[in-house]
């Protein structure tokens, strides 16, 4: 499969998206609000990182988190301090076995799908591996071509949305440049069925969320029109 982004290369300047204000006071709560109660629970993280979104899982109650990714600098760097409840690995999530898990969070990688048949790999490899009434929670791209710079990102669809588009999405911090990635566009109507005809059942899109934090230390009008438009999809899955 193509590689869109080069983790390698950007693992450094990744890095520096933890404290871009949409990430760290809108999405994270976001995704721990839709995972509800996880005390004792096994989170399995895609596209981990250097470990944002399972370090946090394993600090508020997680029996273990498990973090994924294909870049090697991006694993090492979550390594680097590493809790007792997390455990990173170096796998392609499109079609390496994955563990089990109770929780699977898969945020941003499913715009790294190339095209449909690649997110059909990916949904049917995340089925795999949920448990019993496992749930998916997923973070997805849906640009609507505004200037979101100061919240952390600016994101086009070159040409019309379609499945398959490209995005170009500019990543920002204090409207500071980050990185350049690139991403594919599907449709919400697209996810949804594909989810369907894997298995999946009780399919909802979640409205985001600001945290206390964010809302006390950058104000309500900084985050003035966000929640209504903040051009990201929040979908939840559950594995009957």
């Amino acid at each position: 499969m193509p590689i869109l982004n080069d983790y390698n290369k950007l693992s450094e300047s990744y890095q520096q998206t933890a404290v871009k204000p949409d990430k760290q006071f809108s999405t994270l709560p976001t995704v721990l609000k839709i995972a509800g109660n996880f005390e004792n629970k096994i989170i399995l993280d895609l596209g981990c990182g250097s470990g944002f979104f399972s370090n946090e899982f394993a600090r508020h109650g997680a029996k273990k988190a498990f973090g994924v990714d294909n870049s090697i600098e991006q694993i090492n760097l979550a390594k680097k301090n590493p809790l007792e409840n997390t455990e990173y690995i170096l796998a392609d999530i499109f079609k390496d076995k994955l563990p089990m898990a109770d929780i699977t969070v898969a945020p941003y990688v499913v715009n790294y799908a190339t095209d449909i048949n690649q997110l059909v790999k990916l949904f049917q490899n995340i089925y795999a591996s949920l448990n019993k009434n496992g749930k998916l929670i997923i973070v997805v791209d849906l640009p609507e071509g505004k200037d979101l710079k100061k919240f952390g990102a600016i994101k086009n669809v070159l040409g019309e949305k379609v499945d398959g588009a490209k995005i170009e999405i500019q990543l920002f911090n204090n409207e500071e440049f980050i990185c350049l990635l690139n991403a594919v566009y599907f449709t919400p109507s697209t996810l949804e069925s594909t989810l369907r005809s894997i298995g999946f059942n009780d399919i909802v899109w979640h409205k985001p969320i600001i945290s206390d934090e964010g809302t006390n230390k950058l104000g309500g009008e900084f985050w003035k029109g966000y929640i209504e438009s903040p051009e990201l999809g929040y979908l939840s899955a559950i594995k009957i």
